[in-house]
């Protein structure tokens, strides 16, 4: 081969190998600019990444604000305590309650005297009744008198003339009787003589008293079963 071809040959070659210098310097740098943005995807992936972490970490924490949901179950709790604390409050109450109830009745109680005996009847309505000026006795004599009416009735039991309920019955009423008079009729001026022959008593109490319908109830009934210890007189303005 000539001198001259092989020189254009090799300044062909060269020119070619300035050619691909070029055009490989040109692609480096826009790969390398590539390659930057490569980057910068890569953190964008990154973010994305966080993003995707950080959402789940978000979620987790969700689940904790649920967890919260113990603290309301606490707060639950604190209301069953609340309703113990009730009902010990209206244990309480009862107990209080009570108390008032067991003083009253205490009072009432109290208030009330004990019911006077016949004996004790007998001598309170006594004191004035024995002093009428027209049928006067001694206070003796008239509690004597007053108190042997359980006896009468008993002898009447006795003998068969009286049934052991209804000596119950007179018995009873004589006794309202008398405890009534020895409450409430406690002067001279509400006793009268009493007809000859009462077996109870020298004087009985004038018409009209608050004692009436006991006495008139007694009287009616003592006379109606034959015992005859009542005044005829009282026996007879009671209409028995």
């Amino acid at each position: 081969m000539s001198r001259n071809k092989v020189l254009a040959i090799m300044m062909a070659l060269g020119l070619s190998a300035s050619l691909y210098a070029c055009g490989s310097d040109d692609d480096t740098n826009p790969g390398g600019e590539a390659g930057a943005a490569g980057n910068a995807g890569k953190g964008g992936s990154g973010g994305k990444a966080g993003a995707g972490t950080g959402g789940g970490t978000a979620g987790k924490g969700g689940t904790p604000s649920a967890g919260g949901s113990d603290v309301g179950d606490s707060g639950a709790g604190g209301t069953g305590a609340t309703g113990a604390t009730g009902d010990s409050g209206a244990g309480g109450m009862g107990a209080t309650g009570g108390e008032p109830d067991l003083a009253a009745g205490s009072g009432g109680e109290g208030g009330a005297p004990p019911a006077q005996t016949l004996t004790e009847a007998c001598t309170t309505q006594c004191d004035p009744a024995h002093t009428v000026a027209t049928c006067s006795t001694t206070l003796a004599a008239c509690i004597a008198q007053c108190t042997v009416y359980p006896v009468q009735l008993q002898q009447s039991v006795t003998d068969g003339f009286l049934s052991d309920a209804d000596a119950a019955t007179l018995n009873q009423e004589y006794l309202a009787t008398i405890q009534c008079q020895a409450t409430h009729l406690t002067s001279t001026d509400q006793y009268m003589c009493a007809a000859d022959g009462t077996m109870v008593s020298a004087t009985s109490p004038v018409e009209s008293t608050v004692c009436e319908t006991l006495l008139c109830k007694w009287t009616c009934d003592d006379g109606n079963f034959g015992t005859a210890g009542a005044d005829v007189n009282v026996y007879t303005r009671c209409g028995c």
